[in-house]
């Protein structure tokens, strides 16, 4: 009886662990072929059976593709949660070797991991269909109405007497009109050789090319002193529909490779890599500028950009901003996408641009328009073969939020209007709820003002932008307003003057600029602006100096635009002392005050 009841019990785990493989390989069949609403009850039958990090994160993708947002961040969060004892295998190996700081760098990501899936949503990713079979395709770049990519796809132009010319070359596809691709075409001329051609870049108006390829003698390939086959970058120029060769990029080495050249857009700046014994690490990202018709002696960008791991495949779509992969920055795994900006002559951190475009594969060779927010990149991703994806990112989501607060009180203020005014000339109405919070939408790329206007309040007005800003984010601010407290004067510390003159100091300008705000944004309010002396002195000579410094700032506030008749600029000398002393005591000397009006 046992031993049937084991046989039995044997029999239902085979059944079902069978079972939930072929619901698995299904929904693989689906996901690959980018039907993924078919997809998802195969892969949500896997997940309620067995956990498995790889059909976690697909299920995620097919719900965010087909616009469930909210059960696809239900699962991305499983997907972080899955990841929080990641970080003590990491500290763990560091016990044993503290120098190796890919890992430190590994160990520190897992606790920003979950910014890497903070704007998933606002991206759609699509496998080009230029893709086809197992071969390998990589490295788009920006060629005519299309790209230009490298691939070892078969092509009846690479036969030379029935043999298979070898590896990869560089194929066109054009894109039309409509957005469909036409087929790849095989570049013609000697840029298409026995060689392996790679990571390509074009300069004027299409007419030059650089690309990566062995080092060789136009027969064979050439090893250096060391049996190796270094790559090299050579130049094309276009006669007519071919490219013939002009030759090699001075910076060439034969003891090193130089490759993956990427062009500034005025052509006159080459990001490229190489393995120098000299770098950061196993390859870094080098420059060199194009000055008076010549390349200058390569430049490496630095430990900000190149880490001990491997830099790779840089792009530049402007001036200023460098997109490039990496496997020793903080990675979701292998190799992921980062993009930098230089700022006063030097690169910010690289950020890690996150999911959907990177992934657990290797995520590399991105180009994007001049917005950024379209273009292509190569990925592993599916059965760890290159393939060509396209990318179309919506702007960041932007909210601002927080509390309108009375500042004496520190208590909330309730059903209070706000005014929210954008740069481009909209204003919207906000109301505070039974807490003082409030809660509104911004716009991307968009500058703003909040404003305060509360009866018997000062207006006060905080200014905010979503400029520059490139993942989605909640701006919080809380608002702090002070009651007007009239014919009650306000002591100006900070605007002072020295002893005997009435001069305005280039450091009291900033407390003069503090007080025409206040004016600027109350239009409604009239101050009298009073100036005092201590008691040193005699009477006149202090009537006479404080009227001077009391119209030396009322003169400042009349060039700026504030109105003669809202402020009252009067010199008490020492006969109303702030501090109340007479007679040669003296605390506070040479200050203004300032008294508010209905």
């Amino acid at each position: 009886m046992f031993r049937s009841f084991i046989f039995l019990f044997s029999i239902v785990l085979i059944y079902f662990s069978s079972c939930i493989t072929v619901k698995q390989r299904t929904g693989d069949d689906y996901y690959e072929q980018l039907q993924y609403k078919e997809a998802i009850p195969y892969y949500e039958y896997v997940i309620n059976k067995k956990y498995t990090d790889d059909v976690l994160v697909k299920l995620a993708n097919c719900y965010r593709i087909t616009k469930n947002y909210t059960r696809s961040e239900q699962l991305y969060g499983q997907i972080i949660q899955k990841g929080k004892n990641e970080k003590k295998w990491f500290e763990k190996y560091l016990e044993t070797n503290r120098l190796d700081s890919r890992v430190t760098r590994l160990a520190e990501s897992c606790d920003s991991i979950q910014l890497f899936f903070k704007d998933t949503a606002l991206y759609e990713v699509k496998l080009l269909k230029l893709n086809t079979g197992n071969e390998s395709n990589y490295s788009p770049a920006f060629y005519k109405q299309g790209i230009v990519f490298a691939s070892n796809r078969a092509d009846k132009d690479l036969q030379r007497g029935n043999k298979q010319m070898e590896d990869f070359n560089l194929f066109y596809a054009k894109k039309t009109e409509g957005g469909n691709w036409l087929d790849p075409e095989l570049l013609r001329g000697e840029i298409t050789s026995i060689f392996q051609e790679g990571p390509s870049a074009f300069a004027n108006n299409f007419s030059v090319a650089y690309v990566t390829r062995n080092n060789n003698d136009k027969v064979k390939i050439v090893t250096n002193t060391k049996n190796e086959n270094v790559l090299k970058i050579y130049r094309f120029a276009a006669t007519g529909s071919e490219f013939q060769e002009i030759g090699e990029m001075p910076f060439n080495n034969s003891d090193y490779s130089v490759t993956h050249p990427a062009l500034s857009n005025n052509g006159n700046t080459m990001y490229f890599i190489a393995d120098m014994a000299w770098g950061y690490g196993g390859t870094d990202i080098y420059k060199s500028d194009f000055i008076n018709g010549t390349w200058s002696a390569p430049k490496n960008l630095g430990k900000t950009i190149n880490t001990p791991g491997n830099e790779m495949f840089p792009f530049a779509p402007n001036d200023s901003t460098l997109y490039f992969s990496s496997d020793g920055n903080f990675t979701l795994g292998g190799l992921d996408i980062y993009r930098s900006e230089m700022l006063n002559d030097e690169w910010s951190i690289p950020e890690n641009i996150g999911a959907p475009i990177n992934s657990s594969k290797d995520d590399f060779g991105l180009i994007t328009d001049s917005t950024e927010m379209n273009g292509y990149f190569t990925s592993n991703r599916i059965h760890n073969i290159d393939k060509i994806f396209s990318y179309h990112k919506s702007p960041p989501i932007f909210s601002v939020s927080g509390k309108l607060i009375d500042k004496a009180t520190n208590k909330p203020i309730k059903d209070a209007v706000l005014k929210l005014k954008a740069d481009n000339g909209t204003e919207t109405s906000i109301n505070t709820k039974s807490d003082g919070s409030y809660i509104a939408k911004l716009l991307h790329n968009t500058s703003y003002s909040l404003i305060s206007s509360e009866k018997n309040y000062f207006i006060t007005s905080i200014d905010f932008s979503t400029k520059g800003k490139r993942k989605s984010e909640d701006l919080l601010q809380n608002i702090s307003i002070e009651k007007m407290n009239f014919n009650k004067p306000y002591i100006w510390k900070n605007i002072t003057f020295d002893k005997f003159d009435f001069k305005i100091k280039p450091q009291v300008l900033k407390e003069i600029e503090k007080l025409f705000l206040l004016l600027r944004d109350n239009p409604g309010l009239k101050i009298e602006l009073s100036c005092h002396t201590d008691s040193r002195g005699t009477d006149k000579d202090n009537f006479i100096l404080t009227q001077k410094r009391a119209d030396a700032i009322a003169d400042i506030l009349f060039t700026k635009g504030i109105k003669r008749e809202r402020i009252i600029a009067v010199g008490y000398g020492e006969s109303k002392l702030i501090n109340h002393c007479q007679g040669g005591i003296f605390l506070f000397r040479r200050r203004i005050s300032c008294k508010c009006e209905n």
